[in-house]
């Protein structure tokens, strides 16, 4: 939507169409788009009015690759990753999958050298090899390429990093995250505001391969066990509440799937 072009504004309404918060100064030097479909950026001193009849810049979401096994042990370090153009509002998202004999928890995670959050993890023990999945964010602000890095309380038989890079999102935090354990299908249940989107991954021993709902696949490696992930890969105009992601594999335990979701 574009604000109205007189009466009052409120700024929860600067902040549902911008998304820059319900304080004024953390609008300067913010990007946005004009009416005309020019961009422009708020002023870092005296804010126009004016500005605030036009649209947020719109986000990206870029998918960029994964790689596996990595090296270490108990820290796994994988690279290098292209991570995009560099950008102040650059935010970038890994995925994790793997399994092991131990139940695996991981303690940290760092991308191109920040340290990240771990947004949500999961793991479930069935048999010899147990799955792992995980979802961990950072804003890196600088640099084009670097290495993902996650530390474990094991050293994983298995284990992939798949990357994604948001550009311009409004929220920095995920909105909502789900996980799910020991079913044929797991069921994710997300809220995801107005023009959000969600990212998803699954771990299926013994499984040849995982059959989404919900997302976009990006990959599904098979073989003796499955790991897969993907995206909502479109923004919904609506909100969703909940938006269910189901992740299928046959079977009934030794599985786990996370998912979690921006806008």
């Amino acid at each position: 939507m574009t604000l109205q072009s007189s009466g009052a504004i409120t700024m929860a309404e600067i902040n549902t169409e911008f998304g820059y918060g319900l304080n004024l100064n953390a609008y300067r030097g913010q990007s946005y788009w004009t009416d005309a479909g020019t961009h422009s950026t708020f002023s870092a001193g005296a804010i126009d009015f004016a500005d605030f009849y036009s649209t947020r810049i719109p986000k990206t979401v870029s998918y960029i690759g994964y790689i596996d096994t990595g090296t270490g042990t108990t820290t796994r370090t994988f690279g290098t990753f292209s991570f995009g153009t560099a950008a102040t509002t650059r935010r970038l998202v890994a995925v994790f999958t793997g399994g092991d004999n131990t139940n695996l928890v991981a303690s940290a995670v760092t991308i191109g050298g920040t340290s990240a959050t771990i947004a949500i993890q999961e793991n479930e023990g069935g048999n010899s090899t147990n799955p792992f999945a995980c979802i961990a964010y950072a804003t890196v602000p600088t640099g084009t390429s670097g290495s993902v890095a996650i530390t474990l309380n094991g050293s994983p038989s298995t284990i992939y990093c798949a990357l994604y890079a948001l550009y311009d999102t409004v929220s920095q935090t995920p909105q909502d995250t789900a996980s799910g354990t020991n079913s044929s299908s797991i069921n994710l249940n997300l809220t995801i505001p107005a023009n959000g989107f969600a990212i998803a991954a699954a771990a299926f021993i013994s499984k040849t391969s995982v059959g989404w709902v919900g997302i976009t696949e990006r990959e599904d490696l098979g073989g003796s066990n499955a790991y897969a992930w993907g995206d909502t890969n479109t923004y919904g105009t609506t909100a969703q509440s909940p938006r269910t992601i189901t992740a299928t594999g046959g079977g009934g335990d030794n599985v786990c799937a996370v998912s979690a979701c921006w806008y």
